[in-house]
This record gives C-alpha cells, sequence and structure tokens, in this order.
C-alpha cells in the first residue's frame, strides 16, 4: 500500500519503495522535516504501522519494528501504539526528544488486529533507547502523562529521560518493565 512512509507515489503518478534495513523506519521519511510546535502524531503512528509492516513482510507477524527519532523535538498529542514490541530509538539521550503537551503524550497498548487485547502473551510492549520525554506545557506539567503503559510484557527502557508531566510513566497491567539509566 501506498503509505507515505515506505511506499511513495511521485507527482507523476511513479511508485517507489525505499530500499532499508526491514524492521527500521526513520521518523523524518514521514514527516520530511521536522518543525517546532507542530504535532506529529499522525505521522509517528504511520511510522510504526510501517515499521510493523517492513519487519517481515507478514503483517500477522507480532513483532514490530524500530522508529529512529530525529535528533531534535519531536510534539505528539495522545499517540497511539498498538504493535508489540516497538522500538524507539534516538540519536541520543541529549537531543532526540519527544515532547508533549496534552493529557497524554503517548499510549503503548499493543492490541490484535481485531482490537482485542494480547493478554500476557510475552509480547513487548515497548522499547526506548537514547531519548528522552518532556512536558512543555502546564496542562502536561499538573495532569498530563507522559507514557501510558496497558498490558504491556517484558518492556525496556535504556538510557531515558523522563520529566515535567503530572506522572512521567503510568504502568497498568504491564510487568517485566526494565529500566536501565533512567533519569
Amino acid at each position: 500500500p501506498d503509505d507515505g512512509v515506505i511506499t511513495l507515489v511521485d507527482a507523476l503518478g511513479r511508485r517507489w519503495r525505499r530500499d532499508h534495513t526491514p524492521g527500521e523506519i526513520n521518523l523524518l521519511w514521514a514527516t520530511g522535516k521536522v518543525l517546532p510546535g507542530v504535532d506529529y502524531t499522525a505521522e509517528f503512528e504511520a511510522a510504526a504501522r510501517a515499521s510493523a509492516r517492513s519487519t517481515n513482510g507478514n503483517p500477522l507477524d507480532m513483532r514490530a519494528g524500530t522508529i529512529l527519532l530525529p535528533s531534535c523535538d519531536v510534539l505528539l498529542r495522545n499517540a497511539f501504539v498498538r504493535d508489540p514490541g516497538l522500538v524507539l530509538r534516538g540519536v541520543s539521550n541529549g537531543v532526540s526528544r519527544i515532547v508533549g503537551d496534552s493529557a497524554i503524550t503517548m499510549t503503548v497498548h499493543p492490541v490484535r488486529g481485531d482490537g482485542t487485547p494480547y493478554t500476557n502473551t510475552g509480547y513487548g510492549g515497548l522499547f526506548m533507547y537514547d531519548c528522552q520525554l518532556h512536558a512543555i506545557s502546564d496542562a502536561a506539567r499538573t495532569s498530563g502523562v507522559g507514557l501510558l503503559m496497558i498490558n504491556c510484557f517484558n518492556t525496556q527502557f535504556t538510557n531515558l529521560y523522563v520529566s515535567g508531566f503530572f506522572i512521567n510513566i503510568l504502568l497498568r497491567g504491564s510487568h517485566f518493565a526494565q529500566f536501565r539509566n533512567f533519569y
């Protein structure tokens, strides 16, 4: 399908497919460039779906891929991640930041294609490496949740800095969360 991330259609109607490492999607492919104050939730969710599809070409495979975050702030509002095992990898902890200004910046709730949740299947909910999650508004600071994780298993955070939210990370029905160099 023409998803605007891996498969593209140009102005002349020609189809192009990116040559990339299977399962790895650079968020800049979906956004083109990142501008301050612009909400990139739709592009982030499209990149998450594309990375899951490109893992091995089987849409029924339960392993999501990797989103490579750019070295700048990316604004997300109520982003929803449904594919289990998504990896978010930043350039480094100091430069790749997901910023939020809403009630919930990102929800991770692995569900099947029909919308039913996984229950204790061993699939990972989310893996985050070398990035930050930061509140940038009074609403996020006084009542916001940076990361809401529902029924996530075997989750791992490494070199992650979360700050400024009323609740930085909220785990519901999630277990086996591993934190390394978590600030």
